[in-house]
C-alpha cells in the first residue's frame, strides 16, 4: 500500500488532489493511505508518526513553506518522492535542488496519467 501525504494550506486544493489520487488508485487497482495536512508544521508532526512514500507539496504556505519543508526532509536523509503542486512556476529550479520528481502548476487537471 502506498503511503501518500498531500500538504496544502487550501482545503479545497487538498480535496481536489485527493480525488485525483483516489481516481488513479481506482483505475490502477492500487491501494493508498492518504493523509491530508494543511501546512508544513502539521506535516512535520505527522511525519514523526508515519513516513510517506509520496508527498504532494504546495510551496507557498504560511509558516514552513514547501521548499523549506523539502529541504528539512532531505537533510534528515528522507527519500520520499516529492511532487510540488503550486502556482509559483518561478520556484521550479529550486524544487529540483531537493530532488523533486515533478513540478505541477496550479490549476492541476486530472488526465489519467498521474
Amino acid at each position: 500500500m502506498l503511503q501518500i501525504a498531500i500538504c496544502d494550506d487550501e482545503a479545497a486544493q487538498c480535496s481536489l488532489l485527493e480525488s485525483y489520487v483516489r481516481e488513479w488508485e481506482r483505475l490502477r487497482r492500487q491501494e493508498a493511505d492518504i493523509a491530508l495536512v494543511g501546512n508544513g508544521e502539521q506535516l512535520l508532526f505527522h511525519w514523526e508518526e508515519r513516513r510517506r512514500d509520496i508527498l504532494l507539496l504546495d510551496i507557498d504556505m504560511p509558516g514552513v513553506d514547501g521548499l523549506s519543508l523539502a529541504r528539512r526532509l532531505r537533510s534528515r536523509g528522507e527519500d520520499v518522492q516529492i511532487v510540488f503542486v503550486t502556482g509559483l512556476a518561478e520556484y521550479a529550479l529550486e524544487g529540483y535542488d531537493v530532488e523533486a520528481v515533478s513540478y505541477l502548476i496550479k490549476p492541476v487537471f486530472y488526465t489519467g496519467t498521474i
